[in-house]
């Protein structure tokens, strides 16, 4: 069962983005924020980021998006269509790249997450961003740290899956309800 998993995971970007059903109306993208350098000064590389920005009134809730590769290769575009398509859907999406394995070891890849996530609360009122509802979405090695992010939630919140693929076909979204606590407990490089 294990295998079939990985392999579904594997797969699971290719073709997944026609079946999935994401609650909400159609929004206009609004804005788009290309190759954001969300880590702090002085970090072992530059990771890159794209915002999407639906034209929505209120606090946007945040999706991050993260690619998958083996953790050893692959990019963010790989990710763009789905990111369209969730901004479209009324989600502000940080779609983000990350270090690679082997030359950078685990956990590296979860600390430019964890950068990621600071930038997102440090940026939240220049862009509207709801600090409490920021989520994350990946395809297999993506979905894996997605999942290691909210593994990272704050001891009383549980994560909690946002959505399931009915073919089971591509990976959960994940989403800690109270980001900003999680960011300032967090004992981990960056946050």
């Amino acid at each position: 069962m294990l295998l079939l998993s990985l392999i579904a995971g594997c797969y699971s970007h290719y073709g997944a983005v026609e079946n999935t059903s994401i609650p909400n109306g159609e929004y206009r993208l609004a804005r788009f924020v290309g190759d954001i350098d969300y880590a702090r000064d002085g970090w072992p590389e530059s990771p890159r980021a794209d915002l999407y920005l639906p034209e929505r009134r209120g606090k946007l809730p945040v999706v991050v998006t993260i690619h998958g590769g083996g953790w050893a290769n692959r990019s963010r575009a790989d990710m763009d269509g789905i990111s369209k398509k969730l901004a479209r859907h009324g989600y502000a999406v940080f779609n983000v790249s990350y270090r690679f394995a082997p030359r950078h070891q685990h956990p590296a890849q979860l600390h430019d997450l964890h950068q990621a996530l600071a930038w997102l609360q440090q940026n939240a009122d220049e862009y509207r961003l709801d600090r409490e509802r920021i989520n994350t979405w990946g395809f297999s090695s993506g979905a894996h740290l997605a999942a290691l992010v909210a593994a990272r939630c704050a001891p009383e919140e549980k994560p909690q899956v946002l959505m399931r693929s009915r073919s089971r076909r591509y990976s959960s979204a994940f989403c800690c309800n109270q980001a900003s606590a999680w960011c300032r407990s967090c004992s981990c490089a960056g946050c």
